[in-house]
């Protein structure tokens, strides 16, 4: 340009003198609007889904229609673009431009199909029965932690009791079947009344010692051959191996005196290892009631009786008070094996001569 003229701006071409490179500029931007645009269209309708969070809606030229209401774009679609519903096609879209922003048209609700009912269904069953037994054993074995508990502070009163008499309770194998709100069905045994003042009760009346009473029982539930069910009770080591009020006075329940069948206490010198002597534990529940009545207040490990035997109310186990206070979980077959016969004995002797019964 010859020097002196003005600099002038340089000129655009025309429409019709566009080069090849400029169409499809101008086509790749057209279809990348309407792909932004079925994208936002779609992404509008799995949030609407799986997110179940229904735009605003709004009635505009007599139809109803909602507020897409998305965050990415902060402007309105363009004019082009809205009047063919976001595809670029005209007739093929499904929503009109409005001055908030791009709407749609909603024509229906979305709902749930039965077959989506189903598996949900399904899945909380599945749920349910994988965490019921796990709920289940989580309360087993909380009352076996009570029972635990209730054995330690029988401990304790038995050894008040030793301090002031030198002896452990003795039995006459009596007692009745007791209710109350606090403690539920509990077997009073002699032996066990005599502890319930080393227990924490000051007196002697009914209403005032149910908070303590509880403690004399097992709390987890057990169930009798007809059918009834109650809490567990806890027996005495009255005679070890030998019969009840059997005059070898093997156990820690007393002994009968002659002919006279006049019981006298076990002494406490008597024990040569209180750590492997069973003092007190779990006792598996009468067939019935009446039977439970009798034979719950006291072991008796070579019985034909099961009645009388080791419980199996924590999964198979029994929790046992030894003499020395501490307690163990055991599985009822060892408790009844041979080799545990001098755990039930006084003298940790097996007595293989007592084991017989009519």
């Amino acid at each position: 340009m010859p020097k002196g003229f003005p600099r002038s701006r340089q000129s655009q071409p025309s429409p019709c003198q566009q080069t090849p490179a400029t169409t499809t500029l101008a086509s790749n931007t057209t279809r990348m609007r309407e792909l932004l645009a079925n994208l936002f269209l779609g992404f509008q309708n799995a949030r609407d889904v799986f997110l179940a969070r229904p735009g605003r809606r709004t009635r505009r030229g007599g139809l109803e229609q909602r507020q897409v209401g998305l965050d990415l774009p902060a402007h309105p679609l363009p004019q082009e673009l809205a009047d063919t519903g976001g595809t670029g096609r005209p007739g093929k879209g499904d929503g009109i431009a409005g001055s908030g922003g791009w709407t749609r048209q909603h024509t229906s609700a979305h709902g749930f199909t039965l077959i989506e009912l189903l598996v949900v269904v399904a899945i909380i069953a599945i749920l349910a029965g994988l965490l019921l037994p796990a709920l289940s054993r989580g309360k087993a074995a909380a009352r076996a932690t009570e029972c635990r508990n209730n054995l330690r502070t029988m401990a304790l009163a038995l050894h008040m009791y030793l301090g002031d008499f030198n002896a452990y309770p003795p039995t006459q194998g009596m007692g009745i079947m007791g209710f109350g709100e606090k403690y539920g069905w509990l077997m009073e045994d002699d032996w066990k009344m005599v502890l319930v003042p080393f227990v924490g009760v000051k007196d002697d009346r009914f209403t005032e010692r149910e908070d303590t009473m509880r403690v004399l029982r097992c709390p987890q539930f057990v169930s009798n051959e007809d059918g009834k069910r109650g809490q567990g009770q806890y027996a005495l080591n009255a005679s070890g191996t030998a019969k009840f009020k059997d005059p070898a006075n093997l156990g820690v329940g007393g002994f009968a005196d002659g002919a006279t069948w006049n019981v006298k206490p076990t002494r406490e010198s008597r024990v040569r290892v209180p750590a492997d002597l069973i003092a007190v534990g779990d006792i598996t529940p009468g067939f019935t009631m009446g039977e439970m009545l009798w034979t719950s207040g006291h072991f008796d490990v070579c019985s034909t009786n099961p009645a009388m035997w080791p419980g199996t109310s924590h999964g198979g186990r029994a929790n046992l008070l030894f003499a020395d206070g501490h307690v163990e979980t055991a599985r009822q077959t060892n408790l009844l094996s041979i080799a545990s016969r001098p755990r039930w004995n006084n003298d940790q002797q097996p007595h293989p001569e007592t084991w017989a019964r009519p």
